[in-house]
């Protein structure tokens, strides 16, 4: 079942405003989540923002198996969750297609 909305039970989910569902996502703390995302083994697949709001996905392939995916809300606060490599083509593909989403790098 996809993981949409506010955490809740022992289920991660993604925010409302992200424009993909994930089927096995799991919530990571911040400091595992940006030690991930700044290793040097980590790279960097792609970062989409909202227009007009200050919403940011980044995705990162962490290993051949494991994809990371960093939120930064229009506050500044990052959550980070982890999925596998065969979700994230849906992922990118749904930023890609968004009319509310802008590739930024």
């Amino acid at each position: 079942m996809p993981s949409r909305g506010s955490a809740g039970g022992s289920r991660a989910r993604l925010p409302e405003v992200v424009p993909f569902e994930v089927s096995r996502v799991s919530r990571e703390n911040w400091e595992n989540g940006s030690r991930v995302a700044d290793a040097d083994a980590s790279s960097l697949r792609g970062r989409w923002g909202t227009v007009g709001a200050s919403w940011e996905v980044s995705v990162f392939v962490a290993t051949r198996e494991t994809v990371l995916l960093r939120v930064r809300t229009p506050v500044g606060r990052e959550r980070f969750y982890e999925t596998t490599q065969r979700d994230v083509q849906g992922v990118v593909t749904a930023l890609d297609a968004s009319s509310r989403w802008r590739r930024l790098d």
